[in-house]
């Protein structure tokens, strides 16, 4: 059995000039993610990263970190089949079309050009983009200078695949790269269609660590979309992250949301159990414990922490003392 680590690049430079760079807090969240392993005496077998400038900046800051304390880091393995998706890409070239053809999308285009200048371009903006990625995805738009979502898809897949076949076992290995990828990764970990890997994508943080156990070909997930090395409310509820978006998805009548229930649900409630701050009591096993922590979920998603992904743009672009 091995490990991978899955970490998120720090927050980039959105509305920048140039995406494709560490902001001042991204630079910040890679050294402090790079302090935490040392604290925590992190090894690593082998590490592996995309070639985007964002992806090898965090990898350098953290690299950086460990050579300062004297500890040991692997020569990266280059990957390109890490690298994200283009997303200034799909706006540039599959924004246009589907303007001119879509309401709802001709609609949320103007409506982030009013806001262009003001406070919630940032809402606005992820609106959009979402609605656009989503057309992508579904392959309802495409043009010749941007990576089809097939395309992406497969070449993320297989690069996840030959990691796993060449790292064997016993091994603990980081991958540095960016949501999309990471979103893939789950998405095979948990059996999941396809097109949930977007909808898991929106969800992941800026330096978020996503950790998978693997055996062969065979992928599970131990834990998602964590930050213990950033300031931020307690981390026992990143598992509760997957399983709320599967109890939304079960809602819109996906039936494999309730088989991955069914597989992540007793490391769910593990983790649910701590998280008692507004409940004190215990949850109690069984289906009593998953309708309640549903329950639970509802009272408290709001208060607990961001779950949309457009409260984490408004978040990451708030000032953060890092």
């Amino acid at each position: 059995m091995s490990q991978l680590v899955l970490v998120r690049h720090g927050q980039a430079t959105l509305f920048a000039d140039t995406y494709d760079q560490l902001s001042p807090v991204g630079e910040a969240q890679a050294r402090r993610l790079g302090v935490y392993w040392v604290e925590q005496g992190a090894a690593f077998d082998a590490v592996y990263c995309g070639t985007l400038r964002r992806q090898t900046r965090t990898l350098e800051i953290v690299a950086g970190v460990y050579a300062e304390a004297g500890q040991p880091w692997p020569t990266p393995v280059i990957t390109p089949g890490l690298n994200e998706y283009d997303g200034d890409g799909i706006m540039q070239h599959l924004l246009p079309p589907l303007r001119q053809r879509d309401t709802r999308l001709r609609s949320l285009a103007d409506t982030a050009e009013r806001h262009a200048d003001g406070p919630d371009r940032y809402r606005h903006y992820q609106r959009l983009f979402e609605a656009v990625t989503g057309a992508w995805v579904q392959g309802t738009v495409e043009a010749a200078e941007v990576e089809s979502w097939r395309a992406f898809y497969d070449r993320v897949s297989q690069a996840w695949r030959r990691l796993l076949r060449e790292e064997g076992s016993g091994r603990r290995v980081a991958a540095i790269t960016s949501g999309g990828p990471i979103a893939v990764a789950v998405q095979m970990a948990v059996r999941a269609p396809e097109a949930v890997a977007l909808e898991l994508n929106w969800r992941l943080r800026n330096a978020a660590l996503t950790e998978l156990v693997f055996s062969g070909d065979r992928l599970s997930l131990d834990t998602f979309n964590t930050v213990p090395h950033l300031p931020d409310p307690p981390q026992d509820v990143s598992l509760i992250q997957v399983i709320g978006l599967t109890r939304s998805d079960c809602e819109r009548g996906m039936t494999w949301s309730l088989s991955l229930w069914e597989r992540a649900g007793v490391r769910v409630l593990d983790a649910a159990r701590k998280y008692q701050a507004p409940h004190p009591d215990p949850l109690p096993e069984g289906e009593g414990g998953k309708d309640l922590l549903r329950a639970r979920l509802d009272d408290q998603r709001d208060t607990r922490r961001p779950t949309t992904h457009q409260d984490r743009v408004d978040e990451a672009h708030r000032p953060t003392a890092v």
